[in-house]
């Protein structure tokens, strides 16, 4: 049987002791020595009450919630200093704002047929990204029904004299560049450029682009297009010689 607990409580090591079965003739004294140290270093509810037991669950108990908290919110800090800082950036360029709003786009169709092509661009800014992000729609007849076509992007900062917007089609591979002309005057009413884009065999196209803060009436836009679309289709003859 085991001792008897010394006067004034038992020890860790003596309860580890009581949990020892006397026939288990395997446990040496470096095998107590671990099970002192365990009990030493896990707390009460880690350790079951006898051995084959399952042992208790934990509860937190004494955690400092306030501290916690104040700990959470200073590790915001950097996230909040940088959205801060790119909010009052933005704030004091008045370049970027003016292009903020609805707009409407003009060019001639890449198939060369010379129709007019009008679609709806939306700009916004993103505070996440800080740069202008866009949304262009249009409606093309394709066998007597709408197909709406949508592009998203981002408009570049001002780079020289022009900005360089990206869109990309968002149900293919299809990507577009405008080369815009910024004007320095603010508000802006038109500007112009020159768009990249992908006819509808696949290749490569260039031409005349026009963005307006009000709608072109199509007969008034006929006379401030050029009407040539320079098409690699168009070249292909030439080096096949």
């Amino acid at each position: 049987p085991p001792p008897p607990p010394p006067p004034g409580g038992r020890r860790a090591g003596a309860l580890v002791r009581t949990m020892v079965r006397p026939h288990d003739k395997a446990t040496t004294k470096v095998q107590l020595a671990l099970s002192h140290n365990r009990s030493q270093c896990c707390p009460p509810c880690l350790l079951s009450a006898k051995p084959g037991y399952p042992t208790r669950r934990c509860q937190m108990t004494g955690v400092d919630w306030p501290e916690v908290l104040v700990g959470f919110l200073l590790g915001l800090v950097p996230l909040i200093s940088r959205q801060l800082y790119i909010l009052i950036k933005y704030t004091r360029a008045p370049g970027r704002r003016k292009y903020l709003g609805v707009w409407w786009t003009y060019h001639r169709s890449t198939t060369g047929s010379g129709k007019i092509i009008e679609r709806r661009v939306s700009v916004r800014y993103s505070l996440i990204f800080d740069r202008l992000t866009l949304r262009e729609e249009n409606a093309q007849e394709v066998g007597g029904n709408a197909v709406p076509l949508v592009y998203s992007g981002h408009i570049s900062s001002r780079q020289g004299m022009v900005r360089y917007v990206e869109t990309a089609h968002e149900a293919s591979h299809e990507r577009n560049v405008w080369f815009l002309f910024d004007p320095f005057l603010d508000p802006i009413e038109r500007t112009v450029g020159i768009y990249l884009s992908l006819d509808l065999r696949g290749l490569p196209s260039a031409g005349a682009l026009m963005l307006s803060r009000e709608r072109v009436p199509s007969e008034e836009m006929d006379s401030m297009l050029d009407s040539h679309v320079l098409r690699v289709a168009e070249l292909l003859p030439a080096i096949n010689h």
